[in-house]
């Protein structure tokens, strides 16, 4: 057997590999506030409340 995971169907899944040059378009406020500069931590995410929505 490979070491592929197989889907339910049996097909391979394919890995989402990022490139070095893409860049992150944010889709939230919060996202929005960190590429602004006006969150810099996790810390103040997590002490204001925000809910994290975007993956990285």
């Amino acid at each position: 057997m490979s070491q592929m995971q197989k889907t339910e169907g049996g097909q391979p899944r394919k890995r989402y590999e990022r490139k070095d040059d893409e860049v992150w378009i944010p889709k939230t406020s919060l996202g929005k506030k960190i590429v602004a500069g006006q969150i810099t931590s996790m810390e103040e995410i997590l002490a204001n409340g925000y809910r994290i929505q975007e993956a990285g």
